[in-house]
């Protein structure tokens, strides 16, 4: 009984996670169930070499999120950030989950979401829920993204699921594309990068002086943002981090940014900004220590996914696990994911159904 009601806690956190986390904490329920869970079945989970790739980024955060004590500046951020942490623990509930999530009638609610973010997974699950057919998936995947898209707009979901898909099925165009799109950043980040901003009144001045920076509006703050947390990071911390509970925009920059009401009424928006890449997030507040131990988990879990992958071990269920958490996983470079409790959970959760699926695939490789 208590699972059923968990999975439904699980099902309304992903169809509406800015209500349902919001009001009624359901993350933090969730994770406190993963804790359980964990500990439960320690000997099992720590057995599993992906698993135990998380251990230094946990380790990690620690370290930091208690020396960072010496230079907060605002504890209730400081106390928010334990999110990163306790949210890891949401992929040993979803685990426990994943067998009752196959069946229950209630993700049917995910073909309507709230948001727009975890589309990217409501809409991968259902499609995997409707054929056996690898191209069939993905022909319902892109229909029902593109479908929503075009009637509510935004376009984070669709091009999750585009680089996903051409990166396992077409591996030399996708490094083709993928080169194009870093020198695209490289030149829409360094074109005029030594004009001083002070120049400009706000942003869209600056990106009306620059043709790159005005291919997309969206886009050009996100460039903005992380090229100033990139440099402040190397700079002011010299790769360590800034930490925790301490200043991440200041306030001129903020109002560069054209967010000059919203300062007006968050005072801690110098403190809870996000640049809209978890893994700038990373890098900024731990550095490249951190950045360095959150990309040796996916080294590990690709790896792990190859070896299974030559040996035939590789079920179709687990590869449609893979290519969930893979599509958020682009999603949380280009939105507040890991360094928000809206949405953290959902990230290690995927984490959690891909292992529940590996399991079910037959010999382990750990």
């Amino acid at each position: 009984m208590l699972r059923f009601f968990l999975l439904f806690l699980f099902v309304m956190y992903v169809w509406n996670p800015q209500f349902f986390e919001r009001n009624f904490l359901l993350n933090e329920i969730i994770s406190l169930y993963g804790i359980l869970v964990f500990f439960k079945n320690y000997k099992f989970f720590i057995s599993n070499s992906i698993v135990r790739s998380m251990i230094p980024f946990a380790v990690l955060f620690l370290l930091y999120w208690f020396f960072s004590i010496f230079l907060v500046e605002d504890f209730y951020v400081y106390v928010r950030r334990l999110s990163i942490l306790y949210s890891m623990f949401a992929m040993f509930a979803v685990y426990d989950l994943a067998g009752f999530l196959r069946t229950t009638r209630f993700k049917w609610i995910w073909i309507f979401p709230v948001q727009k973010v975890n589309l990217v997974f409501s809409y991968m699950y259902i499609a995997s829920s409707l054929t056996s057919s690898r191209v069939g998936y993905w022909l319902m995947v892109f229909g029902f993204i593109s479908t929503y898209t075009f009637i509510f707009g935004g376009s984070t979901a669709i091009f999750s699921c585009l680089i996903v898909f051409f990166f396992l099925s077409f591996p030399r165009v996708f490094g083709f594309i993928i080169s194009l799109f870093v020198l695209f950043v490289f030149f829409a980040i360094f074109e005029g990068y030594f004009e001083n901003i002070n120049y400009f009144s706000n942003i869209y001045d600056y990106m009306d002086a620059y043709y790159l920076l005005s291919f997309d509006g969206n886009f050009a703050v996100r460039l903005f943002m992380w090229k100033y947390m990139i440099i402040n990071t190397l700079f002011d911390s010299y790769g360590l981090g800034l930490g925790f509970g301490t200043e991440i925009f200041d306030e001129d920059y903020i109002r560069f940014l054209g967010l000059k009401s919203q300062l007006l009424f968050d005072s801690r928006l110098v403190y809870t900004l996000s640049p809209h890449n978890s893994f700038v997030f990373i890098f900024a507040t731990m550095g490249i220590p951190g950045l360095a131990s959150l990309i040796y988990i996916y080294y590990k879990l690709f790896k792990d996914h190859k070896v299974r992958v030559l040996n035939g071990l590789c079920t179709e269920s687990e590869y449609r696990s893979f290519t969930f958490f893979l599509a958020f996983s682009v999603a949380a470079g280009l939105n507040v994911i890991l360094e928000s409790p809206v949405h953290s959970g959902l990230f290690w959760g995927i984490l959690g159904l891909y292992l529940w699926e590996r399991a079910q695939g037959g010999k382990e490789i750990v």
